[in-house]
């Protein structure tokens, strides 16, 4: 898998912001007792697509976590989040889908070289981005990987996690059957899911997300169902939301849930 290194962002202490062009990795001091990096990479998927991304790097051998952004979106939807999620000791990769175009400011440039190069960008053809993501990730870290989705890369994060080795877990924020063309696939494939699945969405949702839940394994799924009316995808994580503390704290019961105990001596 080619990967290289491209511009490096990062912010500085006192919330000024500031892009850096360099060589070696720039740490980002927030608090005294929280540094975390963040660089942006670029990885090709199996059709030669130039997949850009953002990776938020804690600390070597934390949790990694492949985070993937919903329609009309780009890697922008995970600024806040990959930060914090960082601070929190896990290191994540936000990937610009195919399928997408802006938010935060942040512009997805895979979504424009795709169109460019007049290659399809449906939701299913953004399924080959993030399997090019989960195998670098894996092949880098030498660790199964926890896939996060939003909207229609949460139905993706759990087609393609269901059967593909490298993935540990999935964390899914507002699936649904999103795709025109196989209509009851997300359903079909929460029967016989036998991963660790967490997953939420907005009060709106429950009942069809639910439809989708109750085929999966009791023991093996976590639905958080909020008790505000909470938002569509993972800016439910955004600081602007007014539940989302409630959103946090189920989901990082779910990832601490999936960390190895140490063994008893």
């Amino acid at each position: 898998m080619k990967y290289f290194w491209t511009k490096i962002k990062t912010a500085a202490a006192l919330g000024r912001w500031q892009s850096l062009y360099c060589k070696t990795t720039c740490l980002l001091l927030l608090l005294p007792a929280a540094l975390f990096s963040q660089e942006e990479i670029a990885i090709l998927s199996a059709d030669s697509v130039i997949v850009t991304a953002d990776w938020y790097f804690s600390k070597t051998d934390a949790p990694v976590l492949l985070l993937c952004h919903q329609a009309g979106y780009s890697k922008g939807e995970y600024l806040q989040t990959g930060q914090q999620l960082a601070k929190l000791g896990y290191n994540c990769l936000a990937i610009n889908l195919r399928s997408g175009d802006s938010v935060n400011y942040m512009v997805n440039t895979t979504a424009r070289e795709t169109r460019r190069r007049n290659l399809t960008w449906s939701y299913v053809d953004a399924q080959k981005d993030m399997i090019a993501a989960i195998e670098f990730l894996a092949k880098e870290h030498k660790q199964k990987i926890i896939v996060v989705g939003s909207s229609y890369s949460a139905s993706n994060a759990m087609i393609v996690g269901k059967t593909n080795e490298n993935v540990k877990a999935v964390a899914a924020f507002s699936p649904g059957e999103y795709f025109k063309k196989t209509p009851g696939i997300v359903k079909e494939t929460a029967k016989g899911f036998n991963k660790p699945i967490w997953v939420t969405c907005s009060q709106d949702e429950i009942a069809s997300t639910d439809e989708i839940v109750k085929n999966i394994d009791p023991k093996k799924v976590s639905f958080f169902k909020p008790k505000c009316k909470g938002v569509h995808g993972s800016k439910a994580l955004w600081d602007a939301e007014p539940c989302h503390d409630a959103y946090w704290k189920s989901l990082m019961t779910f990832l601490k849930g999936l960390e190895e105990k140490p063994k008893k001596k």
